[in-house]
């Protein structure tokens, strides 16, 4: 991973600019976190993803066939590993119980490096490609000062609510949002 650009646009960064930054990337992760059953998908990656300087979003679907391909490769590695029959994991979460009042008191400095910290995981999380799995979502929530575990269960009709979910996108598209939309 190339930090270099990260760095640079982190820097550039004025203390408004910074909170917000940090929130727009906390909410992102938050969403990706709490979503629970047909609302956890790998499309929706896409929209952590989002937070990136620079990033450009899905705006088209992939063919049906590779896009179902890539829902059963996303139920095989980001639930299959997962050995808790509730699916909730007992997991070391940093500074728990903290919400984003805590940036309120950060020096300019402070804020910045976080926005760069932040960057540098939702990058690495994406830099995983299909490879991804749960322990790498994992990763990307502990960087939450909320402290609220991710609820990995699985329901079993996935796979069958992943071809209706495809089924009713808009084509043509005509707005991004629209294909993260349930």
């Amino acid at each position: 991973m190339d930090w270099a650009p990260l760095m640079w646009e982190a820097s550039r960064l004025g203390c408004d600019q910074a909170k917000e930054e940090i929130l727009k990337a906390r909410n992102a992760i938050r969403k990706h976190r709490d979503a629970k059953g047909d609302d956890r998908c790998w499309f929706d990656d896409d929209l952590i993803y989002q937070c990136l300087p620079g990033y450009k979003p899905i705006t088209t679907l992939y063919p049906r066939e590779e896009f179902l391909k890539k829902c059963r490769i996303f139920k095989e590695r980001r639930f299959g590993w997962c050995s808790y029959p509730d699916g909730l994991l007992k997991i070391p979460l940093l500074e728990s119980g903290m919400s984003d009042t805590d940036i309120e008191k950060w020096t300019d400095e402070k804020l910045r490096a976080h926005v760069l910290w932040l960057w540098l995981s939702i990058q690495n999380h994406h830099d995983c490609g299909d490879n991804k799995t749960s322990a790498d979502d994992i990763l990307l929530y502990l960087v939450l000062p909320d402290g609220i575990e991710p609820d990995l269960s699985l329901p079993p009709e996935l796979l069958d609510n992943c071809g209706r979910f495809y089924d009713t996108r808009p084509c043509p598209l005509t707005n991004s949002r629209k294909l993260h939309e349930w």
